[in-house]
């Protein structure tokens, strides 16, 4: 998708759009086979061809629910970054729920409360929320594709699989209707392929109008058992693409009409695309979700913040003095190196023992709104590293240039929270320079003798970034 900003208002000038089904290609052994992998390579060279007068900056390409499951997704992301010409961010179940809602938001009217229903090929969105506000947001394990190949692997239709693969539905909806089951919300909205496909077939088969109805749903049902193989499905508006897995899509959202008890679904062409687009332009709009996510961890676990703080802002000042030669690109860098000092406290609520790994352990698993997935990943790894052994092995998943940039990171991190030892105190500038893996810190005359526990720490600090190939020197 290729939009324009103008007039307060996102235009689109440019939709190109095709069908890989890279979740087709997920074996059982987690790998995405060379034939997925060749369709999705084909779509992005077409999609580089568009993007090739895009500066960067304007550009966010996301991955979702296959390249999240798939243990060679990282082998793949770099052939496909190449081919693309810009970087490719995973991002999170939860993560993609908000922006599709987002996307939706952008497209309906504001007012009301909504319940909103993604069924994509891996994974299944569900949003409850109100105008851009995603107060609640899951990502289930279930798709149009993994449930068709599931339950009906060689294409035959018939009650006993379509009941099975219902009953799976459910019960994967269960807990989310015990969460959200007793709110209100004005109307049910569903977005994407799935059930814009079904809507279509709905209405051009004259069962239902703009809304796709429960009575519309369930005919529709009854029609896909009918013709008893996928091939032989006979449905007006039904591409030959989306043919092989529609009755997974029409099981899972016969599930969600049955247990929110649904009368209608209002179908919605803003979705995910839309939802990143419209953040790409409200830059703000981002990092105050960012932001959000941050303050909710420091309550939750009541993190010191006015120290956080304060070993942020140091941990960016010596950024800002070596970011150039290191290649730490900013103002990326700079954004995540201030969260994971917001956050490099949050296992000292488990216990103080190892709490650096106890606070990787929380934000590895926790949902981040806001974070990609590798941004989350960074942020874990770096709390991980901020004390004891520097352990730069920990950034070797994050796909090149990112490991060599992730460990220069955490020096700063780690120089920042000695040089706070005492906490309460407010740290004078120092001055940092480096030149390749060779690090000089300058502090003011007689700063180590007023702070004798803070110089036993740096020689320490000495002794450890030498065992992961640095060379650090203090005077």
């Amino acid at each position: 998708m290729v939009a324009r900003y103008a007039g307060g208002r996102v235009h689109m000038i440019d939709k190109v759009k095709e069908r890989v089904a890279l979740a087709a290609g997920l074996g059982a052994d987690l790998r995405i086979d060379e034939a997925a992998q060749e369709r999705g390579l084909a779509c992005l060279a077409l999609f580089g061809e568009r993007l090739q007068a895009v500066p960067d900056a304007r550009v966010r390409v996301v991955g979702t629910s296959t390249l999240r499951r798939a243990k060679n997704a990282p082998e793949f992301i770099e052939k496909a970054e190449k081919v693309l010409g810009h970087p490719i961010e995973v991002i999170a179940g939860v993560e993609e729920a908000r922006l599709v809602f987002v996307g939706a938001a952008s497209v309906l009217p504001s007012r009301g409360r909504r319940l909103l229903v993604d069924i994509g090929g891996g994974s299944t969105e569900v949003v409850l929320g109100e105008g851009r506000e995603a107060q609640h947001t899951d990502s289930l394990h279930m798709g149009c594709v993994n449930f068709t190949e599931g339950f009906f692997p060689d294409g035959k239709i018939s009650p006993d699989r379509f009941r099975a693969a219902l009953f799976a539905a459910r019960l994967e909806l269960e807990p989310l209707s015990r969460a959200i089951g007793g709110e209100e919300w004005q109307e049910a909205v569903g977005t994407s392929g799935t059930i814009e496909a079904i809507a279509t077939i709905a209405k051009a088969a004259g069962w239902s109008g703009r809304r796709l109805t429960r009575e519309a749903l369930f005919k529709l049902r009854d029609q896909l058992l009918q013709a008893k193989h996928t091939d032989d499905i006979d449905l007006p508006e039904l591409t030959e693409k989306r043919r092989p897995v529609i009755v997974g899509g029409v099981a899972i959202l016969c599930a969600f009409f049955e247990v929110f008890s649904l009368d209608e679904m209002r179908p919605c062409e803003g979705a995910l695309r839309d939802g990143v687009v419209e953040e790409l332009i409200g830059r703000d709009h981002v990092e105050s979700v960012r932001r959000a996510t941050l303050d909710r961890l420091t309550d939750r676990y009541e993190i010191d913040t006015a120290h956080a703080d304060a070993v942020g802002e140091t941990a960016v000042a010596l950024l800002e003095q070596v970011a150039d030669e290191w290649d730490l690109p900013m103002p990326f860098t700079a954004e995540m190196l201030q969260s994971a000092a917001t956050v490099h406290e949050v296992g000292l609520s488990i216990r103080y023992g190892g709490y650096h790994k106890h606070g990787c352990y929380i934000l590895e698993n926790s949902d981040m709104p806001g974070f990609s997935q590798d941004e989350q990943k960074l942020l874990a790894r770096l709390v991980l590293t901020h004390r004891r052994k520097l352990r730069y092995e920990a950034f070797d998943e994050l796909h090149a240039p990112w490991p060599q940039r992730s460990t220069r990171m955490a020096l700063l991190l780690r120089l920042a929270v000695r040089l706070h030892r005492r906490r309460a105190e407010v740290v004078p500038p120092v001055k940092l320079t480096v030149k390749g893996d060779k690090m000089k810190l300058k502090l003011p005359e007689g700063f180590l003798d007023d702070h004798p526990l803070t110089s036993v720490d740096l020689e320490s600090e000495k002794k450890r970034v030498e065992r992961a190939g640095y060379e650090l020197k203090v005077k």
